[in-house]
């Protein structure tokens, strides 16, 4: 940088720093206002001069009348005093401001381009596009939404240069931005501008990546037209192989549902095309396998978000889990997230306690990190499921109110649906007839168009004792199972009404479509309503058909899986089942005496103790803890009135003399 003449500031031999004369006084002042810092600090910075002579520039201009008491500068004196610097030395504080600038963060850097602004347009045009762009970049990598939004606006604004890649480009920033904030819905409209830009200009690879934005997050946009037409156009361009995989994906997650009777702008059911789309995802999940991590994180989510049946359990864990990894590897919020929803409902489905403490953490943590509304949703939602399933409704109201205040700020088209299912699983547990008759919705409600609500609204009118139209309720929601949506809760959820009901030919139905799938929990696919396991609904139907010997082996099946997964609400149910068929076995005239008095896992028990085995391995045979092998013992010993093994071994051999104890 050219440097200041002090020679008038510092004469030789002067034991006192001068005082700096106007004419260099007015030069540093320059470079200050050049630096976009009017003050003494700025002066000391940008002319790079001593504090002292900074200070004593400063008043001078200050007793000029160049700058007010306040500090503030009047336009045209600001431009005057600038135009008096050498062009090499304003080049050089430019360069010097802008690393200052970006160095001290976009909130910084967005001030000062302002006040520049302000000051009369000191910075060139081309100037201001390129740092508004790296700091909003920046903003973006820092999760500053706040920040990245007008710094991309005002490279948008400001650029003349004409080129339509790098408008779209910038664009798309932007679009990103909007959407960390929540505000979904312009950021799509950015999105789709810059496909229509990256269009005309013939990039293909640009037009595709919008288009792929454009319909993320696919769940609450199913079946966009707007997203299918985006896509197609893309697929018809010049695109590489990963752009092509990335097509597929996004194809197959957006023609994968079709929506229902939306309300306004909220999706509440959906018709499911999987021939259509799992062709679509299978192929980009295969023609990933060796491509780029984000390229993999997408066929991943996309085929695991199109294959819900239960019979896709096993390969969906594989790839759940593979998804996350890939999505942590990426830092992508969004994708971190949806696979972690993802990855939750097959570790409930599965009966993975570890894993689904783990996912719901992973989620809230990234959702909370990151900011954006509309993640947070769905952390909270996800939250909501668990604390139903640990029995605190008092905890799960507290998070479907959060979920659904976030959701409505943001206008998340998927607000309604959820918010709508978690309240009826309130409704459920709280068994209040008073809540339930104020909870009974009208025909013409938005939740009894999804399959799940009209069940549970069955449910209410059954709790009200209105069994005619709980059952024509019940029935047209069994209709509609879908193994791509929801089938497992649907299929409880009618099983829940079928017992009110009490009416064993409807309990043999869903007994039929629950049966193949024992092994399995019951959880809607957003993991919103965790009802289960499979066994539990099994053994509770098999009671209401009066096959009371098969509920009892389903009953401890039913257990493990609950304990497995500390299930409070399920292990209630079990408990409640169990006291029932133990009433049932006491009054049954064609009992074994044995049976009226131990349940069958005591029976077990004892017939094991019979065979000479100790506790310890009565425990691992029947994979219990000790404790737990020698409460029921002690219990045994209660029941039978007896003091210790021998005496209890003796005394059910008189009660059946088969030996068989009942088994």
């Amino acid at each position: 940088m050219e440097a200041i003449s002090t020679h008038d500031i510092h004469p030789i031999g002067h034991p006192d720093p001068p005082i700096v004369g106007l004419p260099a006084a007015r030069q540093l002042l320059a470079c200050a206002i050049a630096g976009g810092k009017v003050s003494e600090e700025g002066i000391h910075r940008f002319a790079e001069v001593s504090l002292v002579e900074a200070r004593q520039a400063w008043d001078a201009c200050r007793d000029a009348g160049l700058v007010s008491e306040s500090g503030s500068i009047e336009q045209i004196v600001a431009i005057t005093l600038v135009d008096e610097l050498p062009p090499q030395q304003l080049a050089a504080i430019r360069a010097k401001a802008a690393r200052a600038w970006m160095t001290e963060g976009p909130k910084y850097f967005l001030d000062q381009v302002e006040r520049a602004q302000a000051l009369g347009g000191l910075l060139p045009l081309d100037e201001i596009v390129e740092l508004s762009e790296r700091a909003g970049h920046m903003s973006l990598s820092l999760h500053d939404y706040a920040s990245a939004v007008p710094l991309f606006q005002m490279a948008i604004e400001f650029d003349i240069s004409g080129e339509l890649d790098i408008m779209a480009e910038r664009m798309c920033a932007l679009a990103s931005a909007l959407d960390g904030l929540g505000k979904v819905s312009e950021a799509r409209d950015y999105f789709a501008r810059a496909a229509a830009l990256a269009e005309h200009s013939g990039n293909g690879g640009l037009v595709a990546a919008a288009a792929i934005q454009y319909a993320l997050p696919v769940d609450w946009y199913a079946g966009d037209s707007k997203a299918i037409a985006l896509l197609a156009r893309a697929s018809s361009m010049d695109l590489c192989a990963a752009d092509e995989v990335r097509v597929l994906a996004a194809r197959s997650l957006v023609e994968m549902r079709i929506p229902v009777a939306p309300v306004d702008d909220q999706q509440v059911a959906w018709v499911t095309r999987p021939r259509v789309a799992h062709d679509l995802a299978d192929k980009a999940l295969e023609k990933s396998a060796q491509m780029a991590t984000d390229v993999r994180a997408l066929a991943h989510l996309a085929w695991r978000t199109t294959h819900r049946s239960p019979k896709d359990l096993d390969r969906r864990r594989e790839v759940s889990r593979e998804s996350l990894n890939l999505a942590q590897e990426m830092r992508s919020p969004t994708y971190q997230v949806e696979s972690a929803v993802w990855l939750a409902v097959d570790a409930v489905k599965s009966c993975d306690s570890p894993l689904y403490d783990e996912a719901p953490s992973v989620a809230r943590w990234v959702a909370e990190r990151d900011g954006n509304p509309r993640l947070i949703w769905r952390a909270h939602t996800l939250l909501c499921g668990a604390a139903h399933m640990d029995g605190n409704v008092d905890e799960a109201e507290k998070w479907r109110m959060r979920a659904r205040d976030v959701g409505q700020s943001v206008s998340s088209p998927g607000w309604l649906a959820a918010d709508l299912l978690l309240l009826g699983e309130t409704v459920v547990s709280l068994r209040d007839p008073d809540f339930t008759t104020t909870n009974l919705l009208p025909e013409d409600s938005p939740a009894l168009v999804n399959p799940i609500g009209r069940a549970v609204a069955a449910l209410l009118h059954a709790e009200v004792g209105d069994l005619s139209t709980a059952e024509r309720m019940m029935r047209k929601s069994l209709r509609q199972l879908d193994p791509e949506s929801s089938y497992l809760l649907l299929a409880t959820r009618c099983a829940d009404v079928s017992l009110r009901l009490g009416n064993p030919t409807i309990a043999e139905e869903i007994h039929a479509v629950l049966s193949p799938w024992q092994g399995h929990y019951s959880v809607d696919s957003n993991g919103w309503w965790i009802d289960g396991p499979v066994e539990l609904w099994l053994a509770l139907l098999l009671d209401t058909m009066g096959r009371i010997d098969e509920s009892w082996r389903l009953l401890e099946a039913a257990e493990l899986a609950a304990k497995g997964m500390d299930d409070t609400r399920s292990l209630r149910k079990i408990t409640e089942l169990r006291l029932k068929l133990e009433r049932a076995t006491m009054t049954s005239p064609t009992s074994n005496p044995s049976d009226s008095l131990l349940s069958p896992r005591q029976q077990t028990i004892v017939k094991l103790i019979s065979e000479g085995y100790t506790n310890r391995e009565i425990a691992d045979q029947l994979s219990f803890s000790v404790s737990t092998i020698r409460a029921e013992t002690v219990a045994i010993y209660r029941i039978l009135e007896v003091d210790g093994r021998a005496e209890a071994v003796a005394k059910l051999s008189r009660l059946s003399p088969t030996g068989n104890f009942g088994q």
